[in-house]
C-alpha cells in the first residue's frame, strides 16, 4: 500500500467510527503492523471552523502522537502485564492517564498517553511496534466507550449472517471451539479471535471487526448483528443453560477492558452495556469439552437446527 503524501496523519474506519491518528513515524509502522492496512480508509474528509464533516467523520476521535508528557504524580489505580511490558492505568487530577514500559529497555520502551474526556488522545512517540499496537487499542477504547462502542475479549463466529460471542479466560478454549464450527459447519466463518468491537445501533447489538485479533490473524472490515453471547468453561461434559441477570454480570463484565472498572463512569457504562446486552440478546454458559459436539449443542440451542 501507498501512504499519504501526508505522513502526518492517517484515517482508519474502525466499527464504522473514523480513527485519526497524526504522528509521522507511528503512521509509518503502523502499515507494518498486522492489521491495520485493511482498516485504512479513504473516506473523504472536511474540516469546516475547526468541524470535522464528510463521509469519513463519523465520531471522528483522534490520537496524537508526539507530545510531550509526563507520569509524575500519577495515582496508579490498576496494574497489568502486556507480553513483555509493565502497564498502568490510573489518574492525575480528572486525567487519565496510561503508561506502558518494556522491561528490556531500549529506544522506545516507554509510553505514556493521556486522556481528558473528549475527542483526542495524546501520546508520546514510540518506535516498538507491540507498544504501538496495544497504544491504538487503548486509544480506540478511551474513546469509544462514551459511545457504547467497546471491544470484548472474545472469538466471534458468524454463522448464517449471526453472530456468536465466545468469552472465557485465556487458555479456556474459545479459540479451539470457534474452530470447530468453521472446520465443520458450511456457512461459518471467523470475524475476530480475540478483540471484536460491539456497539449499539438502532437498539441491535452489533459486532465489527477490528485490527486486534491475538495470535490468530483475522481482520475482516465486516459488521454483523449478534444472534448470541457464549461464556465457555471447561467440564467433563457438555451442558448449556441460560444466565440470569446476576450471571450475566459475571460473565461479560470481566471481558470488558478491566483497567476501566476503575474509573466510575466507564464502570457505569460498562454496566449499561450489559444490561443492554441481557435485554436484546440470550446470554448462555456453557460447560464443555473440547469437541464437536459442544459445538453442535451450541448451534442447536442458538440457531434451532
Amino acid at each position: 500500500m501507498e501512504l499519504s503524501n501526508d505522513l502526518n496523519f492517517s484515517l482508519f474506519s474502525i466499527a464504522g467510527r473514523s480513527f485519526k491518528i497524526s504522528g509521522t513515524n507511528e503512521i509509518k509502522m503502523i502499515y507494518n503492523i498486522d492489521g491495520f492496512e485493511m482498516f485504512r480508509s479513504e473516506a473523504p474528509l472536511c474540516k469546516n471552523n475547526g468541524v470535522f464533516s464528510g463521509e469519513g467523520a463519523n465520531c471522528l476521535w483522534e490520537l496524537h502522537f508526539g507530545q510531550k508528557l509526563s507520569d509524575d504524580g500519577m495515582e496508579c489505580l490498576y496494574h497489568f502485564d502486556f507480553e513483555d511490558i509493565d502497564c498502568y492505568f490510573g489518574l492525575i487530577g480528572e486525567r487519565i492517564l496510561f503508561t506502558m514500559n518494556q522491561r528490556k529497555q531500549s529506544s522506545g520502551s516507554k509510553l505514556i498517553m493521556s486522556y481528558s474526556g473528549g475527542s483526542v488522545v495524546e501520546a508520546t512517540n514510540t518506535s516498538n511496534p507491540n507498544i504501538l499496537r496495544f497504544a491504538l487499542w487503548m486509544a480506540y477504547n478511551l474513546l469509544g466507550i462514551k459511545y457504547k462502542v467497546l471491544a470484548i475479549h472474545s472469538s466471534c463466529i458468524i454463522y448464517k449472517g449471526k453472530a456468536v460471542l465466545f468469552l472465557g479466560e485465556s487458555g479456556t478454549g474459545k479459540s479451539t471451539h470457534t474452530k470447530l464450527w468453521y472446520s465443520n459447519f458450511k456457512e461459518a466463518f471467523l470475524l475476530n479471535d480475540d478483540s471484536p468491537i460491539i456497539s449499539f445501533e438502532n437498539a441491535k447489538l452489533i459486532v465489527h471487526g477490528s485490527p486486534w485479533s491475538g495470535k490468530t490473524p483475522c481482520y475482516r472490515q465486516e459488521s454483523f448483528p449478534v444472534g448470541a453471547v457464549v461464556r465457555l468453561r471447561q467440564a467433563p461434559c457438555n451442558h448449556i443453560k441460560s444466565l440470569s441477570v446476576i450471571e450475566t454480570i459475571g460473565a461479560l463484565y470481566p471481558s470488558f477492558p478491566p483497567a476501566f472498572a476503575h474509573i466510575e463512569y466507564m464502570s457505569d457504562i460498562m454496566m449499561d452495556f450489559i444490561s443492554c446486552i441481557f435485554k436484546n440478546v440470550p446470554v448462555y454458559q456453557l460447560d464443555c469439552l473440547p469437541d464437536l459436539k459442544a459445538a453442535e449443542l451450541v448451534k442447536t440451542t442458538v440457531f434451532g437446527y
